[in-house]
């Protein structure tokens, strides 16, 4: 299909993000930006408050990049204010015909600047209701979940029929390589892991210590490999060098993202006891390589990957008995163990690819073209967004608020 527009030019599109950071969210734009680049979009990923460690990835992987950092108008009168005017400007000067955002606040608040210009698509990766509700612009041209349960929430914040649901999916491991690592699950080498980010709000990392004790009361001696970093990774590793499961927890920190493959091939089981999630690509990408998932139940989200008691284990969020018991049981049967591995592999390889993932995206991109856009009167900066607040720094509301919560 001929992907130019009116002006004989390859449509311009922008990814949006607050910054890119090691995890789903990231390794979805730039997923998709490889795709849309190749479909013959002019792609560029903009972060709207900071680069985050992984930005450099970005021209690694053959895409355009721009950055702004907030941290200046955090702390001044209107920072915020005049901070989404130079995002606002900013897009509207490069004339974008659309724009796929990512949380980006930024995004949100200065899209009256090119809302007469571009169409506009959010996509929602977080469950938590006031999340969903923040990300609906009534606005926009469409409203994307990444699970079944975001849609339903979104549902409830914009038109009838702007909102929609896409299934995360991922890069499928070589074929080759899955032939070469075919060994049975059981003979792994290592026990459990942990892949994602150090934050206990959302991953709930601090339970897994607690999970690790219990299995040792069970009489089982095992290990945990944790990868990643995060906000709660310092205090997570004082737990740990003060708890009584030292030398059982092995944090490890940053990984490369073309190292965490043979991480999920040499482990058993992968952890994950998330208090809420998206639709994690953690869970998909070791079902890939044959690492059986122990996940919270997540309805509408982790239960759209794992079929409980076949392709993995689903626990009740919170639940340490229930995440050591289910642990136990693969460690003790090497059988089962196999046969669940075996199930997940060929369940990602069967739904998990994001090709068709892309498509759907695509699909959505395809039926903008050559329409009219049509958006009521609006300011340029969205009111949604930018309230009352806005007049005080940021970052003194931030610490009033963290005082707060401190202080009950």
């Amino acid at each position: 299909m001929n992907q130019t527009t009116s002006h004989n030019r390859p449509p311009r599109l922008a990814l949006t993000a607050y910054m890119l950071n090691m995890g789903g969210v990231s390794n979805f734009i730039l997923e998709l930006g490889k795709f849309l680049q190749a479909k013959g979009y002019e792609v560029s990923i903009i972060c709207t408050d900071r680069k985050g460690d992984w930005y450099d990835r970005i021209r690694k992987e053959g895409l355009k990049g721009m950055a702004f950092s907030s941290r200046f108008y955090e702390w001044i009168p209107f920072g915020r204010i005049l901070h989404a005017r130079r995002i606002g400007r900013y897009m509207k000067r490069c004339a974008f015909d659309h724009v796929i955002n990512n949380h980006s606040f930024y995004i949100h608040a200065a899209a009256g600047y090119f809302y007469g210009r571009s169409r506009i698509l959010h996509v929602i990766h977080n469950q938590l209701e006031h999340m969903v509700e923040r990300e609906c612009d009534p606005l926009s041209d469409k409203v994307v979940g990444v699970s079944p349960r975001i849609e339903q929430l979104a549902r409830k914040h914009v038109p009838a029929g702007m909102a929609t649901s896409i299934l995360n999916g991922i890069t499928l491991p070589e074929k080759v390589q899955a032939e070469t690592d075919a060994g049975a699950c059981s003979e792994r080498p290592q026990d459990i892991l942990y892949v994602g980010r150090m934050d206990n709000r959302q991953k709930a990392v601090f339970l897994i210590p607690e999970i690790m004790e219990y299995l040792y009361t069970l009489g089982v001696r095992t290990s945990i490999t944790m990868i990643g970093d995060g906000p709660d990774f310092g205090e997570l590793n004082r737990r740990v060098e003060h708890g009584s499961m030292n030398g059982s927890i092995h944090l490890v920190g940053k990984v490369a993202p073309e190292e965490v493959g043979a991480y999920y091939r040499s482990h058993k089981i992968l952890l994950l006891p998330s208090n809420f999630e998206g639709h994690p690509l953690t869970l998909m990408e070791a079902m890939a390589h044959g690492c059986v998932p122990v996940s919270s139940l997540l309805p509408k989200s982790t239960d759209t990957c794992v079929e409980q008691g076949v392709s993995g284990y689903l626990i009740k969020v919170g639940y340490v008995k229930g995440f050591g018991k289910a642990v136990l049981d693969l460690l003790t049967n090497g059988e089962l163990l196999d046969r669940m591995s075996k199930t997940a592999e060929e369940t990602a390889r069967e739904e998990f690819s994001n090709t068709k993932t892309h498509e759907k995206y695509l699909e959505i991109l395809e039926s903008f073209e050559g329409g009219e856009i049509r958006r009521d009167k609006h300011p340029a900066l969205n009111r949604k967004y930018m309230s009352w607040k806005e007049l005080v720094p940021f970052q003194l509301v931030m610490l009033v608020k963290r005082r707060i919560v401190n202080w009950i």
